[in-house]
C-alpha cells in the first residue's frame, strides 16, 4: 500500500508562497508527485493537462470560485480527492456540509494530519 501512495499525483493550491512551497517541498521528500499552484485558475489550468490523486485547497483565496472549481473537478473523468485546508476550516464544515471531501485541515496543522488524509 505504501508503494501506491508514493506514486500518488498531488496539487496544493494556495495562494501563499510559503505554505504552498513548503507542503509541496515536504510531500515530495516522502515520495509524492507533487505541484502548486497559486490561483484556482492556475490549478484549473493543470488538472485539465494532467491528472492528480489529490488536491490539497486552501479554501479562502482572493478571486477564487473554489465552490465552483470542486463541481468541476467532480466531472473530470478522474476526479482527485480533495482535502481542503484554511485558518477558518469550521467555516467549511458549517457553510458546506453537503460538499463531498476526503478532509478538512484547520491551519496550522501538523505536516502528519495531511500524510493521514492522504492515506
Amino acid at each position: 500500500m505504501l508503494k501506491s501512495l508514493l506514486r500518488m499525483r498531488i496539487l496544493v493550491i494556495d495562494n501563499d508562497v510559503h505554505i504552498r512551497e513548503v507542503l509541496v517541498q515536504r510531500l515530495r521528500g516522502r515520495g509524492f508527485d507533487a505541484e502548486g499552484a497559486q490561483t484556482v485558475a492556475a490549478a484549473t489550468d493543470m488538472m485539465s493537462a494532467a491528472r492528480y490523486d489529490f488536491v490539497v485547497l486552501e479554501i479562502l483565496m482572493p478571486q477564487s470560485a473554489v465552490i465552483d472549481m470542486l463541481a468541476w473537478m467532480h466531472k473530470l473523468a478522474f476526479p482527485p480527492r480533495c482535502i481542503v485546508m484554511s485558518g477558518v476550516a469550521d467555516l467549511w464544515k458549517r457553510a458546506n456540509p453537503n460538499i463531498p471531501v476526503a478532509g478538512v485541515l484547520q491551519k496550522p496543522f501538523q505536516f502528519e494530519e495531511l500524510l493521514r488524509l492522504i492515506a
